[in-house]
């Protein structure tokens, strides 16, 4: 709705002068072409028709308005949309208390205090924005976050991102703030953080099991990162072991990393809360990041490994006949065979699966070419793996076969802890003309599951002399929140690499 005033004059005291001397003016030329013209009745209105012009053209230099006053339907808005993607847990932004995470500077500028004065002329929303949701990938996405902005809102005026930094996944965000100039939406940025990383040490790794056997060495893998320009030479310790600390003394390169082992053997059982550190430096910024804490139970029993196969394939044979030659593991295996009417019958084998009391006594269970079915698992049992996992802390090893049994897990509760997603469209996975061979990743170089020798070079060259394979389960690429520790040498996705494989923790 709109209302309209009375007309108004933007006149100044030279326009106003110039117009009444013009106005004078014309008046006296009119009446003297009046005079001369014979005083005629045409001569006259002939005149007075000029005389009016000259007082139009009079009234448009004085700028004539007519105000309308027009009441919006809704209330104007100022969309304030903010960072929450990983990164903004960051900690590098400077206050008062000290160093504070990127997101806590965030929440500062959105507190409704620091837009009251914008409030009292538009209404003010906040929203977090990340990546969207159906995609589960871990990012800043601003293309998607301005567009939906622009989209819910009706009335929008302007946008404010907080955010840390540029666009990571999703479109490129010019698309959408091009489209928002264009229908005149100012969008205006405020990042948070630091440009360059502060000054610190960072103890960012410890890769340790979560369980050891009395009087055998126990390795525990550490990183070390140094944004310092210059350098470092530290010490390593690591306490809690109810003994002596241990200590390596090492050289951390400037702005590069150490990766390193610590190597203990724990003398009695019990539960140990180890801690794993490095001293503070004068020069950093960040003094909470030099320790971890790594909680590991000791015992003196044996390791205890349920094999659940469904042929007696050869890495089924193999796997078996390696575990029970160490004298610390003791091995149960569960052959579900779909030919043989029963099963069990020889030294260490179970006639049927274990009830979930047995089967939480079990620290690792490898599930083989087993799926869902009369000569598979049941549903329930899929929960109970699960729950072994989840609530029990044992391992769970899936070890897809060329029968593509294990596809049918898909509709089971073991499905979300798989973790690489399968291309249901080839279950049997894919065969190969030549041989492939693993090739391990960042992760997997320094990862427990993948250490076949202490030493790091040894164990790169044990995974390089390892024989090729012929065919591999046809994973589409590792889910969020999993490590892939080894890629196909050659075979690739569309997401890169096909990873053979992957780990990924579960827990409550």
């Amino acid at each position: 709705p709109s209302a309209a005033g009375s007309i108004t004059f933007l006149w100044t005291p030279a326009s106003l002068t110039v117009s009444l001397l013009v106005l004078l003016a014309g008046a006296a030329c009119c009446i003297i072409s009046w005079r001369r013209g014979g005083r005629t009745r045409s001569i006259a209105l002939l005149e007075v028709l000029r005389f009016v012009l000259i007082v139009l053209v009079l009234i448009t230099l004085n700028q004539p308005e007519i105000p309308h006053r027009i009441v919006p339907s809704e209330q104007p808005r100022l969309v304030v949309l903010h960072d929450v993607s990983g990164s903004m847990q960051t900690q590098d932004s400077a206050a008062e208390t000290g160093v504070v995470t990127r997101r806590q500077t965030a929440d500062q500028l959105i507190r409704p205090e620091v837009w009251q004065p914008v409030a009292q002329k538009m209404q003010v929303l906040f929203e977090p924005f990340s990546s969207p949701e159906p995609t589960g990938v871990r990012g800043t996405d601003l293309q998607s976050a301005l567009a939906a902005a622009a989209e819910r809102h009706a009335g929008l005026r302007g946008l404010v991102v907080i955010s840390d930094g540029d666009w990571n996944t999703g479109e490129a965000p010019a698309t959408a703030a091009s489209q928002l100039r264009v229908r005149g939406i100012p969008v205006c940025t405020v990042p948070v953080g630091s440009e360059k990383r502060l000054p610190d040490l960072v103890l960012t790794a410890a890769d340790a099991p979560t369980f050891g056997v009395v009087g055998k060495a126990l390795r525990i893998p550490f990183r070390v990162t140094s944004w310092l320009p210059a350098d470092t030479s530290i010490a390593v310790t690591l306490t809690g072991t109810q003994g002596e600390p241990v200590t390596r003394l090492i050289n951390v390169p400037g702005m590069g990393q150490f990766q390193d082992a610590l190597e203990w053997k724990p003398a009695i059982t019990g539960e140990y809360t180890l801690s794993l550190q490095i001293p503070v430096s004068d020069t950093e910024i960040r003094q909470d990041n030099n320790q971890l804490t790594i909680p590991i139970a000791v015992r003196d029993e044996e390791l205890k490994v349920l094999i659940v196969e469904s042929l007696p394939r050869w890495e089924y044979r193999y796997l078996r006949n390696a575990l029970e030659r160490d004298p610390g593991v003791e091995v149960s295996c569960l052959l579900l065979h779909p030919d043989l009417p029963e099963n069990g019958g020889g030294r260490g084998y179970l006639a049927a699966f274990p009830e979930d009391a047995q089967l939480f006594e079990y620290d690792v269970v490898f599930l083989g070419d087993v799926g869902l079915g009369p000569c598979g698992l049941t549903a329930q049992q899929c929960a109970s793996l699960k729950q072994l996992v989840r609530n029990q802390a044992g391992g769970l090893v899936f070890l897809p076969g060329i029968e593509g049994n294990q596809a049918s897990l898909a509709n089971t509760e073991l499905d979300e802890l798989l973790p690489v997603v399968l291309n249901t469209a080839v279950p049997r996975g894919r065969g190969t003309a030549r041989p492939g061979r693993f090739a391990l990743t960042e992760a997997g170089r320094r990862s427990l599951l993948t250490r076949l020798e202490s030493d790091d070079i040894e164990n790169e060259k044990i995974w390089n002399g390892l024989p090729g394979f012929y065919w591999y389960a046809a994973a589409e690429r590792a889910r969020a929140g999993a490590q892939v520790l080894a890629t196909h040498d050659s075979e690739s996705t569309a997401f890169g690499r096909v990873p053979p494989i992957a780990a990924r923790t579960s827990g409550p």
